[in-house]
């Protein structure tokens, strides 16, 4: 299976390419707005790592809050969820920064979300559609994210659209100290739509 490539900012641990890197992360984030706002699509959904670790400058914060205010000005609505190196722990980098005031979303608007464990979900009354996220607040979990989790009772709209950093379970694969879930719970999740960003960890 293929995994994508990561797309997260990088500032650290990278010596004298640390710049470049991080150039070339912020121009793929572009073209990637650039994209999104030719084709006029309705949603953008980043299944987290935007951030390579919580121990961000300001600087770069509203460098990548100014991008994503690209999508807010073109009234594309875009959901985030936080990943494995910008972890939604105590430090986390959307607890230090509102990302979408930085973006310039209106307040009390749906135009750019983050999704945590204490805001699962956002209802997007405009495309009949609620998108869940299923964040952690560590980077390894005890259980599934999917563990018991079934929308198929939501009435709220029609379309339902998961989000999750993690990693479909393949035997002998996997580490099953990562983020996994399992096909029989995506099957079981009532989910229209699931947008995954996946690892690169693997059990030896």
């Amino acid at each position: 299976m293929r995994r994508p490539r990561s797309t997260a900012l990088r500032c650290e641990q990278l010596g004298e390419q640390a710049t470049a890197q991080r150039e070339r992360q912020f121009a793929a984030l572009a073209r990637t707005i650039d994209l999104a706002t030719a084709e006029r699509v309705d949603l953008v959904l980043v299944c987290g790592d935007l951030f390579d670790s919580n121990a961000q400058p300001r600087r770069t914060v509203e460098r990548a809050a100014t991008e994503l205010g690209r999508l807010v000005a073109a009234r594309i609505r875009t959901v985030l969820i936080p990943g494995i190196h910008d972890v939604y722990d105590r430090a986390s980098v959307y607890r230090a920064y509102d990302l979408a005031e930085l973006a310039g979303a209106p307040e009390g608007s749906d135009l750019l979300t983050v999704l945590t464990p204490e805001r699962p979900s956002i209802l997007l009354p405009a495309l009949d559609a609620v998108v869940y996220g299923r964040v952690l607040s560590t980077a390894r979990a005890s259980e599934s994210p999917l563990a018991g989790f079934d929308v198929r009772s939501d009435e709220r709209a029609a379309w339902k659209i998961g989000m999750i950093h993690g990693s479909l379970a393949i035997p002998g694969r996997t580490d099953p100290a990562e983020v996994v879930f399992t096909r029989e719970e995506v099957e079981a999740s009532g989910l229209d739509y699931l947008a995954l960003r996946s690892e690169e960890h693997t059990s030896e």
